[in-house]
């Protein structure tokens, strides 16, 4: 007696601007632009009042002739614009979800306030399988579970922290040398030290993970935060594109001091503001479009470019409250920079490491076998393809996420895990390449000493500002020889050989073990210049040139 009949499994559908009056009378319910409304009295009524309505459905974006509320045999009461569904009783819209019955009926308990959804028939009310008492609607599970999402959680906030630290100690590393050397070192070193600040910042918006979600968000674990978090959280995520444009700039700045014989003093002053400005031009002017067009909202992992209602860019008629243009804006974002700077890494790496070798080739054809130039050959081909190693596996799985899932499949778990744990892990790369060299140096000269020695020690030692270089004239004219001693290595690189000994360009970079490996380096030049018999008249000032070899082996 106390229950007001609304509608049932066989009867039609509730099209647009219909009522449905309940029986007996007393409420009635109504169907508008896609959305169910419960009134109190008589249809057409001005003084009707609201007892309930539909929340958290999706608006519809369309005629709205094409919308309609029906209840099926499958008892889920659902709300339709053209074939998408705007809300549903049933989770995840998911009539599976509720048990078999013969017919199902949806009717208004006055006393208790609230619409409830029973099984079998009217006389024999059965089970009471729906209320829209705390009722919230689920339109899509993110695919996860909770034991994938704390996988996925517990992956990404480990990876997120060492990228923190890696990153953290490169710019303690470069701030330490520029306090005591009161300026920064080299354009090596101010690319570096902008990368991994914007990878400082990127892997920390990764360790914030789901927590800046906005909370009630369905079938997150965890979520907790609000509108501006997300947007935050998807600002700083931005802004970590960037670190490929960084790495495209190092690989161009080797290609310019190795191929094309450009000074670091030029670089500076001409080519490095216009790296600079490409790679933080690009990461900040995007980040900040996005946030002004509402772009960043939760993909079920974080916060990033993505539609809101989450898929609504992909179902019929249902309008997006947020990020409407997701879909074409992540790969104007993201995507094609991501296959820009894979090809241009993996092209400007592969002719720098085959340039290197073949002058290595004719260097050791020409002037004979000189080892050091060996080591340098195998080092340069070994920091070459960790740089790429690093770059390929840290972006690969988040491109092919996408990939995945802008053909409308499911991403599988296995793939979601490997991007969590790689994808937020650039920094941790970028700090074993950066060490890797020094660490090499240090372990071959202290092998009994412990790892955790070595680390200090190599930690120790690439603090250390570089020394100054310097410029000595080994032969009359224009001819110079500029060697430079820095933490690592030095670098000997003949600007431009005298007309005298045979107007040969030769470009020695070797990574030197100790002072007698320089000497033989210095003397077997100096023997070669010297011993010419077509040359050996021109040659002046032999004592000079003696005294430069004993002032740059002093100096080792």
């Amino acid at each position: 007696q106390d229950r007001l009949f609304l509608m049932n499994s066989v009867k039609d559908r509730l099209m647009q601007g219909f009522v449905l009056e309940s029986d007996p009378p007393g409420v009635y319910l109504q169907h508008n632009r896609g959305k169910l409304i419960l009134l109190n009295g008589r249809p057409g009524k001005a003084s009707s009042e609201i007892l309930w309505e539909t929340h958290d459905a999706y608006d519809y974006d369309g005629d709205t002739d094409l919308t309609w509320s029906w209840l099926s045999d499958d008892c889920n009461l659902a709300t339709y614009g053209r074939q998408a569904v705007l809300w549903s009783t049933a989770s995840r819209q998911n009539s599976n979800d509720f048990p078999s019955f013969e017919k199902c009926f949806l009717s208004w308990l006055p006393s208790e306030q609230r619409l409830v959804l029973n099984g079998s028939e009217r006389n024999f009310p059965g089970q009471e399988i729906w209320t829209s008492r705390d009722f919230i609607w689920e339109p899509v599970h993110p695919g996860l579970g909770q034991l994938e999402q704390g996988t996925v959680l517990v992956l990404t906030r480990i990876s997120a922290a060492l990228s923190t630290c890696g990153s953290g100690l490169i710019i303690f590393i470069i701030i330490s040398r520029w306090s005591k050397k009161k300026r920064m070192n080299s354009t090596r070193d101010r690319l570096v030290f902008f990368m991994s600040c914007l990878d400082f910042l990127n892997s920390i918006s990764h360790a914030v993970d789901v927590s800046a979600i906005p909370r009630g968000s369905y079938g997150i674990v965890g979520a907790i935060g609000n509108e501006a978090t997300c947007t935050a959280q998807g600002f700083f995520i931005q802004l970590g594109f960037g670190v490929p444009l960084y790495n495209i700039m190092i690989c161009c700045y080797a290609l310019l001091i190795v191929r094309f014989k450009m000074s670091d003093h030029f670089i500076a002053t001409r080519i490095e503001p216009c790296m600079h400005l490409i790679a933080l031009g690009y990461a900040f002017v995007t980040a900040s479009i996005g946030a002004y067009l509402q772009l960043y909202n939760s993909n079920g992992s974080f916060c990033w470019i993505d539609a809101y209602p989450i898929f609504c860019d992909h179902l019929d008629g249902v309008k997006c409250l947020r990020g409407g243009n997701a879909y074409l804006c992540q790969w104007l974002f993201a995507g094609i920079i991501l296959i820009l700077s894979f090809l241009l890494i993996i092209i400007t790496t592969t002719y720098l490491f085959c340039f290197i070798r073949g002058k290595t080739r004719a260097m050791q054809k020409r002037y004979g076998r000189i080892s050091v130039n060996n080591n340098q050959y195998i080092e340069v081909g070994k920091q070459s393809f960790l740089y790429v190693l690093a770059f390929v596996v840290t972006f690969s799985w988040p491109l092919a996420a996408a990939i995945i899932r802008h053909l409308d499949r499911g991403v599988p778990m296995w793939l979601n895990a490997l991007q969590s744990f790689f994808f937020p892990l650039q920094g941790f790369w970028n700090v074993i390449i950066f060490l890797r060299p020094t660490f090499t140096r240090i372990s071959r000269q202290y092998r009994e000493r412990s790892f955790l020695w070595k680390i200090r020690a190599t930690i120790r030692k690439v603090m250390k500002p570089p020394k100054n270089s310097s410029s000595r004239r080994l032969y009359p004219g224009s001819s110079k020889m500029r060697y430079g001693l820095n933490n690592n290595s030095l670098s000997l690189i003949p600007s431009q050989a005298h007309n005298d000994v045979g107007s040969r360009e030769t470009y020695l970079q070797p990574h030197l073990e100790n002072v007698e490996d320089t000497n033989l380096a210095f003397v077997r030049y100096y023997n070669k210049c010297t011993s010419s018999d077509t040359h050996r008249g021109d040659v002046l000032d032999d004592d000079r040139i003696k005294n430069s070899v004993k002032r740059a082996s002093l100096k080792l």
